[in-house]
């Protein structure tokens, strides 16, 4: 702002390539105690229903938070968050992988877009529009698909390749991803 930066030209600003946290790491590796969050709030870690109580509520707190500090700057900003599909109920990463994503927070909170990560090859489009919580149409706020490719143990050769794009760009359209 001091630099009379042209935020006009800014598209949207993006909160994290790519949202998820670490089963593995605290708190969330923590089975026993308390914990209080930026949120204010204390969650008991030994009891399954607070802990996704803590994170559901914590990933939205930290999402609205972020979002309105850069609105108070930025009035007209758009705010949005990246985010590969979680592995639930379809699973598609391997099961020892530690990285937790989760959707709810994202579409309860204040957010203006979001921007998907989803790659054929894994599974068909639509087990992994499920994961992702996208329902067929409007899905309340924009989303896009701002990376997807063609990974060689996909598909044989690159004519292969960018058929199968093609394909699931097409599948993405009734589920209301607008990019």
């Amino acid at each position: 702002m001091d630099r009379r930066a042209a935020l006009d030209a800014v598209a949207g600003y993006q909160l994290r390539g790519e949202s998820f946290l670490f089963a593995d790491k605290p708190p969330l590796a923590r089975r026993s105690g308390t914990v209080k969050t930026a949120n204010g709030k204390v969650y008991d870690l030994s009891d399954a229903g607070a802990r996704r109580a803590m994170l559901d509520e914590g990933l939205r707190y930290w999402f609205d938070a972020i979002r309105n500090a850069i609105r108070d700057i930025e009035p007209s900003a758009l705010v949005g968050v990246g985010v590969f599909a979680p592995n639930e109920p379809n699973p598609w990463r391997p099961t020892d992988d530690a990285r937790v994503v989760l959707m709810e927070p994202i579409w309860a909170s204040t957010l203006d877009f979001v921007d998907v990560h989803a790659y054929p090859g894994y599974m068909p489009f639509d087990p992994l529009a499920e994961d992702l919580r996208l329902s067929r149409g409007d899905q309340g706020k924009p989303v896009l698909m701002g990376e997807f490719g063609a990974f060689r143990f996909a598909f044989s050769t690159p004519a292969a390749g960018a058929a199968g794009l093609l394909a699931w760009q097409v599948a993405s359209c009734a589920y209301g991803i607008d990019g």
